[in-house]
C-alpha cells in the first residue's frame, strides 16, 4: 500500500513538471514572434467633439440641430431620408395612399424599444397625439385627423385635408416614435431617453460629454453598429478641438473651425469631408421689436450687409452667398423681390424708412466662433449707414430659449431643409411663431399660401404657389439671408464609413475603424 502511494505521488509530480516544461517552451516561442502573435487591441469607442451641447435630449420639445442628432442616434421615425435626401420608410414595412385623405401604414415586426418592450401601432398612436402639444412637433402633424389602430402592426393616418407632404413631414426628429407606456406615465425622455435607434444612451455630464452605447437588439440588421460606444464631448473653442484630433483625444470633430481647415487637410493622419448643404444661415429680426416691424429699415439692413465678404472673410470662401427668403436651388426657389447688397440703396432704403441710425443701437446674439465672424462683418457693414450693432456671445440652449420666447432683437441662426414648401412652413408661418418663426413673422397672405401648397396634391401647381410665396416673403424682407454652409468634417483617417447628407444628418451607426 506504502509503495503504491508513493509510485502515485511521483506520476502527480511527473505530470507537474511536464506542464511546467510545456508552459516554458510556448513562452520561449511566443517571445521570438511576438509581433506575429499578439494583435493590436480591438477599438470599440469613438469620441466626438462639438461646438454645442444638445439643449435636450427630449425629441418631441426640441428644434437644435445639435438634439436632432442626438435623436437620430437614439430614435426611429416612421420614415427617414437617405443619403440622397430621399424619403424611404423606416418603422414601417409598406404603406399606400386609399384616399386623398386616408393612408395606411404596415409596422415592421419585433422592433424593440430600449426598455425591451415591443413596438406597435398604440406606440404611433399615442406618440402623434402626443407630439401635437408640443409646438415644436405639431406643425409637421397639424393636419393628422386621426390615427386609427387596424392591428397591432397596422395604422391608418386619417388627414383633415390632401395632405401630400406627409410622408416628408413625418421624417423629422420631433415625431421621433415613442413607448405608449412611457408617455401614459409621464416620463421624462429629456433625462432617460428611450427610443427604439442604434444606441442607447448612458450619461450625460452637463457641459462635458454624452455617452452612449450600441443597441445590440437593433432591428435593422443591414445597419447594425460596428462601433460599441460614442463618446459626444463638448468642446467649445475652435482650436481646442483642432489640437484634440491631432492629438489622438478626440476621433471626430462634428465642428470644424475654418481657420483649421488647411492644417488638419495636410496633416497625414486626418481626414477632412466637405459637402453643400441645403442649410441656409439669416440674421433673423424680431419684427415685434420697433422699429424693426418697418419693412423699409429690414430691407436697408439687408442691402447694406456684403454677403460675399461673409463667405469669403468669415468663412475663408467656403460656401454660397444667401440670395432669397429659402435655401439657393431647392424646387420652387425664386429670387424675385429679394433684396441684394447694394450701399447707395441701403442709404435710399433707410431714408425712406424715416428712422434715425443715429438712435438705433442692438444686439446681434452669436453663439459660437464661425458666427462671431459673421458679425463682425455685419457690424462693420451696417456701421456704413450709421447703425450701431454689438456682438453679444451666448451659450445655445439660452439662445434658443430667447429667440423662441421672443426676448431679443437680432440673431444668428439657420435652418437646413432640402424642401421649399417645408423650411417655409417652418420659418414663416404664423402658427410657429414661438417655435421656429424666431422672427415672429404674421401675414395672413403668406400663411393662406403656404396653407394652400399644402394641399394641393398636383406636383407642378403646388410649386407655383410656392414660387408666389417665396416672392412675397422676400418683398417682406422677413430675415436677412447671408450664407450657405459647406458641412464639414475633420477626422481620424483610420475612421471608415464616414457620411453626411445635405440635411447635416451624420450616419453614426455606419462608422467603422479600419
Amino acid at each position: 500500500m506504502k509503495e503504491r502511494k508513493e509510485k502515485k505521488r511521483n506520476y502527480i509530480m511527473l505530470f507537474l513538471l511536464l506542464l511546467l516544461l510545456t508552459a516554458l517552451l510556448v513562452g520561449c516561442g511566443n517571445k521570438g514572434n511576438e509581433d506575429a502573435t499578439v494583435s493590436a487591441p480591438v477599438r470599440n469607442t469613438v469620441i466626438i467633439a462639438s461646438s454645442n451641447e444638445p439643449p435636450t435630449l427630449d425629441p418631441t420639445h426640441q428644434t437644435s440641430l445639435m438634439s436632432k442628432e442626438m435623436c437620430m442616434l437614439m430614435y426611429n421615425r416612421l420614415f427617414t431620408v437617405d443619403a440622397d435626401l430621399k424619403v424611404v420608410p423606416d418603422l414601417i414595412n409598406t404603406y399606400k395612399t386609399l384616399s386623398d385623405t386616408e393612408w395606411e401604414m404596415q409596422l415592421k415586426s419585433n422592433v424593440k424599444f430600449h426598455d425591451g418592450s415591443i413596438l406597435n401601432s398604440a406606440d404611433v398612436k399615442a406618440t402623434i397625439e402626443y407630439a401635437s402639444e408640443s409646438s415644436f412637433a405639431e406643425a409637421f402633424i397639424s393636419d393628422v385627423k386621426d390615427v386609427e389602430i387596424i392591428d397591432d402592426l397596422t395604422v391608418k393616418i386619417t388627414t383633415k385635408k390632401p395632405s401630400p407632404l406627409l410622408p416628408m413631414n413625418l421624417t423629422q426628429s420631433t415625431l421621433s416614435i415613442l413607448p405608449k407606456a412611457l408617455i401614459d406615465a409621464g416620463h421624462d425622455f429629456n433625462a432617460e431617453p428611450c427610443g427604439t435607434g442604434p444606441y442607447k444612451f448612458i450619461n450625460w455630464d452637463l457641459g462635458n460629454k454624452l455617452e452612449f452605447e450600441m443597441n445590440e437588439e437593433y432591428f435593422d440588421k443591414e445597419r447594425m453598429p460596428s462601433i460599441k460606444y460614442l463618446t459626444w464631448k463638448i468642446i467649445p473653442e475652435g482650436s481646442s478641438r483642432t489640437i484634440a484630433l491631432e492629438a489622438g483625444e478626440v476621433d471626430f470633430l462634428y465642428d470644424v473651425a475654418t481657420i483649421d481647415l488647411p492644417t488638419l487637410t495636410e496633416n497625414p493622419e486626418t481626414e477632412v469631408l466637405m459637402k453643400e448643404s441645403c442649410n441656409l444661415m439669416y440674421l433673423d429680426i424680431n419684427h415685434e421689436v420697433k422699429p424693426f416691424n418697418n419693412v423699409l429699415l429690414r430691407k436697408a439692413i439687408n442691402a447694406a450687409i456684403d454677403k460675399k465678404s461673409i463667405v469669403e472673410v468669415a468663412l475663408d470662401g467656403r460656401g454660397s452667398p444667401g440670395v432669397a427668403a429659402v435655401p439657393n436651388g431647392l424646387q420652387g426657389f425664386s429670387a424675385k423681390n429679394a433684396v441684394s447688397y447694394d450701399i447707395n440703396a441701403a442709404k435710399k432704403y433707410l431714408k425712406e424708412s424715416g428712422v434715425d441710425p443715429s438712435t438705433l443701437s442692438f444686439p446681434i446674439l452669436c453663439t459660437n466662433d464661425e458666427k462671431r465672424r459673421v458679425a463682425s462683418v455685419i457690424q462693420a457693414n451696417l456701421a456704413e449707414i450709421g447703425i450701431n450693432a454689438e456682438i453679444v456671445s451666448i451659450e445655445y440652449a439660452t439662445y434658443l430659449s430667447k429667440c423662441s420666447q421672443g426676448d431679443f432683437i437680432a440673431s444668428l441662426g439657420g435652418v437646413a431643409n432640402f424642401d421649399a414648401l417645408s423650411w417655409m412652413k417652418r420659418v414663416y408661418h404664423s402658427s410657429q411663431i414661438g417655435a421656429a418663426n424666431f422672427a415672429r413673422f404674421n401675414d395672413p397672405e403668406v400663411d393662406a399660401l403656404i396653407n394652400k401648397a399644402l394641399v394641393t396634391v398636383d406636383t407642378e401647381a403646388r410649386l407655383k404657389i410656392v414660387t408666389e410665396c417665396i416672392e412675397k416673403v422676400n418683398d417682406q424682407c422677413v430675415l436677412c439671408p447671408l450664407y450657405q454652409n459647406l458641412w464639414i468634417r475633420a477626422y481620424n483617417k483610420d475612421l471608415g464609413g464616414v457620411d453626411i447628407n445635405a440635411a447635416t444628418f451624420t450616419y453614426f451607426q455606419d462608422f467603422y475603424w479600419k
